[in-house]
């Protein structure tokens, strides 16, 4: 399984040995695992990006649904200013705190797709700090109609790069898409994500490809069914989340077959 929001630490990670074969018979024995494995911190990385990268979302969802005026004039709080111009907006904060997030630092610029019935925002960061976090980039939104009034499915599209507080840098290139599916409950109230998305940290390269969407849903800390390609420097392993059962666990396989169980925290 996997954090249904893709955020957040697992410091607490452990990769499980897997099991031995008993017997003699090659038809009896279990595959063993290779001798470059994925590490429970690889896994964290790619996790942590989102959490990195993501955290522009929050200040986005602020100013649309911060009160104020909108079209020709500029808008603004105790804690940025917005200037209006013919193709979106461009905010600016003065280190300030926006509705309990870190102080925030810098420029951002909203353009939207004017053409015909298009749903599209792409957000420009420039030197943007949120914290210490350092943020360049920009993410492109774009809604998604669907015939079932319960399902919202919007894709992001990043090209960001964070330097964290610590000077190590983490980049992000791809797509994802998220689609919510609202039910009588949290339990039936479904997350689906798929896409395809490159990190880079450490010195390593991540390749997430999700053809078939994972799944999870609002009653659960984590994904609970669906596969994941996860390509490191060229190791290729897919991540199983499970059968719909809501635990914390999740099988790395590996293209001979052998597979290990790792444990979120």
């Amino acid at each position: 399984m996997k954090k249904v929001q893709f955020l957040g630490k697992y410091a607490g990670m452990i990769l499980l040995t897997a099991l031995l074969a008993v017997g003699c018979s090659k038809d009896n024995e279990t595959a063993a695992l290779p001798e470059e494995q994925l590490a429970p911190e690889d896994l964290e990385t790619v996790m942590e990006s989102s959490e990195y990268t993501g955290a522009v979302d929050a200040v986005l969802t602020d100013i649309f649904t911060d009160d104020g005026a909108s079209g020709k004039s500029a808008k603004g709080n105790e804690c940025y200013q917005a200037e209006y111009t013919e193709t979106g907006y461009m905010v600016t904060f003065n280190n300030c705190n926006l509705n309990g997030t870190d102080n925030m630092n810098g420029t951002l610029e909203m353009t939207f797709d004017r053409t015909s019935n298009s749903k599209t925002f792409t957000a420009t960061f420039t030197d943007f700090y949120i914290g210490e976090i350092k943020v360049n980039g920009s993410r492109t939104y774009t809604m998604i109609d669907h015939e079932d009034a319960s399902k919202f499915c919007f894709s992001v599209s990043s090209e960001m790069s964070v330097i964290l507080a610590d000077g190590s840098e983490i980049s992000e290139e791809g797509t994802r898409t998220l689609t919510l599916t609202l039910g009588d409950s949290l339990e039936t109230t479904t997350i689906e994500v798929s896409g395809e998305w490159t990190v880079m940290a450490d010195g390593h390269t991540y390749s997430v490809a999700i053809p078939e969407a994972i799944v999870g849903n609002l009653g659960c800390e984590y994904f609970v069914s669906g596969d994941m390609t996860l390509n490191k420097n060229g190791l290729v392993v897919v991540v199983n989340f499970g059968d719909g059962e809501c635990d914390n666990f999740a099988n790395v396989i590996y293209p001979n077959g052998a597979t290990q169980e790792i444990e979120l925290d």
